[in-house]
């Protein structure tokens, strides 16, 4: 349900950003994510900050609500 409304919004997302959405949406922190997938959680933060770009979130919004919001 929450893949297919995320989908049904933002059609542009690839695999690993729908991937990092999940994650998000699990509850999991920026260091969690970056354990789980291998990363530093600079890269983490670098993907959320490219990701809220891509949302067309403004710098007030939490990226963390608004995809709860789904």
């Amino acid at each position: 349900q929450f893949l297919a409304a995320l989908n049904n919004k933002h059609k542009d997302l690839s695999t690993s950003e729908i991937k990092f959405c999940v994650l998000v949406k699990s509850g999991m922190g920026s260091k969690d994510i970056a354990s789980l997938m291998n990363v530093t959680p600079a890269a983490v933060e670098k993907t959320r900050y490219r990701l809220r770009k891509k949302l067309l979130l403004e710098s007030e919004d939490s990226l963390d609500k608004y995809i709860f919001s789904f």
